[in-house]
């Protein structure tokens, strides 16, 4: 891990730990540190509501999420064949 790569120092704050599952499905999220210009121009894209929700996280420092994004979770850090399981689940459970 060279934290400097990414414009940051070895200091905790600048470092994040993950485990190969959890790294593998935001790889592409996390290439390379954004900086506070690039978010601060997808915050003013947002629409007033979207500015208002991530003002709101921003005072809570923490974002609420729903059962369904829990549930996501979840099942992203089940293995592969089992995900396969409960999908066939789930497709069965919303056809009947």
């Amino acid at each position: 891990m060279n934290p400097h790569k990414a414009g940051g120092g070895a200091n905790a704050e600048d470092l994040i730990t993950e485990c190969a599952r959890c790294d593998e499905t935001v790889k592409h999220l996390t290439g390379v540190q954004m900086t506070k210009g690039q978010v601060w121009d997808r915050v003013k894209e947002l629409p007033v509501q979207g500015k208002r929700h991530v003002l709101a996280w921003m005072k809570a420092d923490l974002r609420p999420l729903s059962p369904a994004e829990k549930v996501w979770g979840m099942y992203r850090q089940l293995p592969a064949a089992v995900r396969e399981e409960l999908e066939g689940d789930l497709v069965s459970v919303l056809k009947s």
